[in-house]
């Protein structure tokens, strides 16, 4: 049956296009928008700052993990590989990285390269442990990452903030619980958490209340409103015991969480869709209910340092390299969203807003 054959597909497909129009399309980064700060000029840079800095996680999957020793197993991590994928990390941001960053290092006319030992892998999730940073985007505003190619939802606040790339996935909040488990009478009283989020992601700071709004756990609302207000530190504070209890509990991982999720410890497990789905696959024997519904519209993109010092010109030229290439890759008929998916989710169906927002970004292929 064709997409548009009802009343029903064909209002939510016109208002997904309606949505990436006015959202996604306009989105396109220049050279002249990677701004260089007025400053003390400098016509030379220390060989230091000539290196380019990627930002990855280590554990955000299907999109962004590692970092694994290669091996012959993972069609994913050979010698066709990037240096991303090289320094033993993989997913679907990932590959769309690497294969950017495989072209610039191919000579290309007068265009700027990138050189072997010109850039720097680092795990952003290690980095975000020794600080207190509430978003790891804001490592791109002390310069200990270039560009982050994770996950990393679009937002107003990123797009004041930093460059960004157009549109690479559709996602949305969901939730898990697993099968067989129902929601405790009482917040207190069992060793029990009853929602789980990792703690500096956006199913935290929007995803719970998206959930609320949609008229779920509605028997729960006012205490987890209250919690959502009062919860500081990674442990809940609605209850007076130690442990996974309360009404929320914030973990430092997805695989700290999912493995709390998976032995009971947890009732609900909030999170992107895919991230949790893969998380929860990591542990044999966990099956679970939900995750048909998304409570929310979300669109991952590459963010990168938007303005710059003189004497870093060297760092502005190469982003915006990275961007143009991107760009050429995504819209392109054979385009780099397709190569990302068919090498992550191995052949599993698209969904047809997925592909709808594909279509949208490449055309008929």
């Amino acid at each position: 049956m064709s997409l548009l054959h009802s009343a029903s597909t064909e209002k939510l497909l016109l208002k997904l296009l309606l949505f990436l129009l006015l959202m996604a399309l306009p989105l396109h980064i220049r050279a002249d928008q990677i701004m260089v700060k007025r400053g003390e000029d400098s016509t030379t840079t220390n060989s230091s700052e000539k290196i380019l800095i990627i930002g990855v996680r280590e554990d955000a999957p299907p999109f962004s993990e590692g970092p694994v020793q290669p091996d012959r197993s993972n069609a994913n991590l050979t010698v066709k590989s990037g240096p991303l994928r090289a320094a033993g990390y993989d997913g679907y941001m990932i590959y769309i990285c690497d294969e950017v960053l495989k072209q610039m290092m191919i000579v290309d006319g007068n265009a700027p390269t990138l050189k072997e030992g010109e850039f720097k892998v680092v795990n952003v999730d290690e980095l975000m442990r020794g600080t207190f940073l509430d978003d790891r985007i804001e490592l791109l505003d002390g310069g200990e990452i270039d560009i982050l190619c994770d996950p990393a939802s679009i937002n107003r606040e990123r797009l004041r903030e930093y460059a960004v790339s157009p549109p690479l996935f559709l996602t949305g909040i969901s939730y898990l619980m697993r099968e067989g488990d129902v929601e405790p009478q009482s917040i207190c009283g069992v060793r029990k958490a009853l929602i789980g989020v990792v703690g500096r992601t956006n199913a935290f700071q929007y995803g719970i209340e998206a959930i609320l709004n949609s008229g779920a756990w509605a028997r729960k609302r006012d205490v987890i409103i209250a919690a959502m207000r009062n919860t500081g530190g990674n442990r809940p504070t609605s209850c007076p015991d130690a442990g996974h209890q309360g009404a929320i509990w914030r973990a430092t991982s997805h695989m700290e969480l999912a493995e709390a999720f998976c032995k009971g410890e947890v009732t609900y497990y909030v999170g992107d869709l895919e991230i949790i789905q893969a998380s929860v696959e990591r542990f044999p024997g966990c099956r679970v209910t939900s995750g048909a519904q998304r409570f929310t519209t979300d669109r991952y993109a590459i963010f990168a340092r938007m303005n710059y010092d003189r004497g870093e010109n060297w760092k502005a030229i190469r982003i915006a390299r990275f961007y143009e290439l991107l760009n050429r890759g995504v819209i392109a008929s054979d385009s780099l969203l397709d190569h990302a998916y068919d090498a992550t989710f191995h052949g599993a169906p698209r969904s047809q807003i997925l592909e709808l927002f594909y279509w949208s970004m490449r055309g008929a292929r």
